[in-house]
Parts: structure tokens; sequence; C-alpha cells
């Protein structure tokens, strides 16, 4: 299981680690981190919620990389701390608030790219965002091609649950995200995502 969180500098960043700082959960999936300092942070904070749920093992990380300052320092960010396990890309938020078109290949290829090489110099997996119309099987195939040409690890096709912990209740989505936990960025090898579901906390 990949569980993310709501972005560090919110208030609910604290709350959703109570939540799912918990065994069973492979990776926590944290956005909007632009610098190493905000993974070490969210680290601090991750560290203090295992202890409190008696956590065994040391949850993994998947850091999305979706704003350009944080895109720049990719590299940085993925070596920040050994619980990094890959970077995911996050193509609408990153182009989007700056009239970059999202689905120009030109610029999804450059993106993609630099995500690809900072993952590859630190050894770690990097993954495309959810490709979220269940419907396109066609543009899905597509995606899966360009991930493969660029060694990535494309996200798959499943029904997300976003879960509440305050109100405990799940509502089903449509953007799944299974998401992978392996530390093998260096194997170059494309791989269809299968063994976690993601959860938006």
């Amino acid at each position: 299981i990949i569980a993310r969180t709501n972005p560090i500098a919110t208030r609910h960043f604290s709350e959703d680690l109570g939540a799912i700082a918990v065994d069973g959960v492979a990776l926590i999936n944290l956005p909007k981190i632009e610098s190493a300092n905000d993974v070490l942070a969210a680290v601090a904070e991750i560290e203090c919620a295992e202890a409190a749920n008696r956590v065994e093992n040391p949850i993994g990380l998947l850091i999305n990389i979706e704003t350009p300052r944080a895109l720049r320092a990719a590299a940085e960010i993925a070596s920040a701390h050994p619980r990094v396990r890959g970077l995911q890309l996050g193509l609408g938020d990153l182009f989007e608030p700056f009239g970059l078109a999202r689905h120009d290949e030109a610029n999804v290829h450059a993106a993609m790219f630099a995500v690809r090489m900072a993952a590859a110099e630190v050894g770690v997996f990097a993954g495309d965002g959810a490709f979220a119309d269940i419907e396109d099987g066609a543009g899905y195939r597509t995606a899966g091609q360009e991930a493969r040409r660029l060694g990535r690890v494309l996200a798959g096709l499943a029904n997300d649950l976003h879960l509440d912990p305050h109100q405990e209740r799940c509502q089903h989505a449509q953007h799944g995200k299974p998401g992978r936990s392996e530390r093998n960025g260096a194997a170059g090898q494309h791989t269809e995502i299968q063994r976690h579901l993601q959860h938006d906390v």
C-alpha cells in the first residue's frame, strides 16, 4: 500500500501521518516537496508517528516532483534520505499553473527525461503519475510505450480509495495509483506496477 498525505506545509500533515504511518504501508507519497530540507522535515515527523504507532519497519518515501523548483532539485531530493525509494512526476501541477500544454509530447518528454535522469543518478525508481482515464486504453498503451523508452515505472489503472481518517469512511475515485517499493531505478526496465495500491488521505 502507498498512502499519499496532504503537503507537509499544511496543518493536516501530522494528522495524516498519525493515520497512515502504520505497519503494512510500504510507501508514503509526499506531494509538493521542493527541497532536500523538505524531505528531512517530513522524515522527522514520520519517525515520530512511527514511534507513536509502534511501527516495526521504517516506511519508505515516494516523492512527487510537481513544481519547477522540485524538478530542478530532483536529484538532491532523491538523495536527501535513505527512505526515498522513488520519484513520481506530477505533470498537471507542474505544467498547468504556467500555461504549459499538459499533453504536448515535447513538454511531457522533457519533464519525464529530467526526472528519470535524477532518479538514475541516485539509484531510485522514476514513476509517472496515475493514468486516470480508465476508458482510454489506447492512451494508456501510448503512455506505457513512452515509459518503456525512458526506463520509467508506469502507474497503472485502478480504482483509488480516498480515506478520511477523521470520519472513518472511504470513498471510491477513479485515479488509483499502484506503486512499487523496491529501490531499483538503475534497472532501466519498464514495469507495470501491480504490487501496491495507493490511497489518498
